[in-house]
C-alpha cells in the first residue's frame, strides 16, 4: 500500500505515514476508503431500487390497459394447475385420518403428522375430520405452491 499524500510505501496496517505523518483510512481496500466504497454501494442500492421500481409500474401499467376478458385468460394460464377445494375437503372428511387431503394440497408434513397421531386414540381421524370442514369452509385457501384452491 501506498501513502496517499506522499507515494511512500507502507505497510498493510499503518494508518499515519511516518514521511509525510498523512492518515491512511483504517480501512482501505486496495486505495478505495471506506467512504467511497460506501457511496459506490448507495449508487448501487439506488440503480436496483430504480430497476425494480420501473418493473413494478411497468406490471401495474399493463395490468389497467387489459381487458376483463384479457385478465381471465392470464389468471386461467397461471393458476393452471389449481386444486380444487371441493375434493381437498372430501379427501379430507372422509381419510383424514391418513392425511389424504393434506398430501393432495402437498402440505406433506401435516399429512404425515395426522397420519402418526391416527393410532393415539383416533386423534388423527378427528383432526382430519375438522381440517376437512375447515377447507371446506374455505379456512384453506392456497395449496403448498401458493396456489389458490378452485371453487
Amino acid at each position: 500500500m501506498k501513502c496517499k499524500n506522499c507515494g511512500q510505501e507502507l505497510g498493510e496496517r499503518v494508518k499515519v505515514c511516518p514521511i509525510c505523518q498523512a492518515e491512511q483510512g483504517i480501512n482501505e481496500v486496495g486505495n478505495r476508503s471506506q467512504e467511497q466504497m460506501q457511496e459506490d454501494l448507495m449508487n448501487e442500492q439506488e440503480g436496483i431500487n430504480k430497476i425494480f421500481q420501473q418493473d413494478y409500474l411497468n406490471k401495474v401499467s399493463l395490468q389497467n390497459e387489459m381487458s376483463g376478458h384479457e385478465k381471465e385468460v392470464l389468471e386461467e394460464e397461471v393458476y393452471e394447475h389449481q386444486k380444487s377445494r371441493l375434493i381437498a375437503g372430501l379427501l379430507q372428511l372422509f381419510l383424514g385420518g391418513f392425511g389424504v387431503g393434506r398430501f393432495y394440497l402437498g402440505y406433506t408434513g401435516v399429512a404425515v403428522g395426522q397420519l402418526c397421531t391416527l393410532p393415539l386414540f383416533g386423534i388423527g381421524y378427528i383432526w382430519g375430520f375438522i381440517d376437512g370442514i375447515l377447507i371446506l369452509c374455505g379456512q384453506l385457501d392456497l395449496d403448498a405452491d401458493g396456489v389458490p384452491l378452485k371453487g
